[in-house]
């Protein structure tokens, strides 16, 4: 019985493990502001409750690549001026590569 709980386990492990293997990167892409002054990215499971990194200067084109099955990010509001932050949006990766527009 011990055997056959061990194999459950590391059968569960190894679907656990592919399917974050099959996770690409997330590519987040400015679509949405000629000019963003400010943008903050928290990346991981626990974003937005993760370390932050800041970004500034953001002209269109415009995207940066996150190897993480989730990212959330905020821009400065206005867009093109550095005042206050939009609420934070997030995107999970799917299989193979995601795409993240920044709105």
């Amino acid at each position: 019985m011990r055997r056959a709980i061990q194999r459950l386990t590391l059968a569960g492990a190894g679907v656990l493990f592919a399917q974050a293997a099959l996770a690409g990167p997330i590519i987040l892409r400015n679509d949405y502001a000629p000019s963003i002054c400010g943008l903050e990215v928290s990346v991981g499971e626990n974003a937005p409750n993760a370390p932050v990194q800041q970004f500034g200067g953001i002209e269109q084109p415009w995207e940066q690549s996150f190897d993480a099955s989730k990212i959330c990010y905020r821009v400065s509001e206005p867009p093109d001026t550095c005042g206050t932050w939009s609420d934070w949006r997030c995107c999970e990766a799917k299989d193979g590569e995601s795409l993240c527009a920044i709105e």
